[in-house]
């Protein structure tokens, strides 16, 4: 039987940015593009090979981190700067007009009863697009006295990629073509359902 640690996971499916999703799909079906070879490009962390990882206790300019100060006050801010960058972006600084959210399902049993799950779609604007899925694993044994830490993560394949429960819906969102994960036309389909699911082991 699987065990479940007390930690609440967040699933942002980016495949689902409505706006995003149209205006790359029109792009490569028009006829300009249509010809062109797509490019390959591995997202597979098995096939990266061997590469050095960085040292978070050396800065930028080469000089190592040795005391408490230089970590808080130069080597901290520098990989902030690199997450902010490189991999999540930063918050916007003005408050978005329209923001919302609406739960389009909710499961007080999921994993053996040991967890809620809670789809969440989130609106940036007043209209139905552009909005983000997010994919919500809450411990039932969490609580006030004794709360769950909580693990974001981002995915490329849909929430329905990460998990083989049949109750997540299939995207309608642009995805990049891949046979392996069952999305073909740039869309993503049932066979595409828990394709990714051993790099997100929810229910572990």
């Amino acid at each position: 039987m699987n065990r479940y640690s007390p930690a609440a996971v967040l699933l942002l499916s980016m495949g689902t940015l409505a706006t995003a999703s149209l205006t790359m799909a029109q792009t490569a079906t028009s006829p300009a593009t249509a010809a062109k070879p797509q490019e390959v490009i591995n997202q597979d962390e098995a096939h990266v090979g061997s590469l050095p990882i960085p040292d978070p206790l050396t800065c930028a300019d080469g000089t190592r981190v040795t005391s408490k100060e230089q970590w808080l006050e130069k080597r901290r801010p520098e990989l902030f700067k690199l997450f902010e960058s490189e991999m999540y972006g930063r918050t916007p600084e003005r408050k978005l007009e329209g923001l919302r959210t609406e739960v389009l399902l909710e499961n007080k049993m999921a994993l053996e009863g040991k967890a809620t799950q809670r789809l969440v779609r989130i609106y940036f604007t007043k209209a139905d697009a552009p909005h983000l899925d997010v994919l919500v694993y809450l411990p039932n044994a969490a609580s006030k006295e004794k709360p769950a830490g909580v693990f974001v993560g981002l995915n490329f394949g849909g929430n329905h990629a990460v998990t083989e429960d049949p109750a997540i819906p299939v995207p309608q969102g642009w995805f990049r073509n891949n046979k392996e994960t069952g999305v073909t036309q740039n869309r993503a389909t049932e066979a595409s359902r828990g394709a990714d699911a051993r790099r997100w082991p929810i229910a572990r």
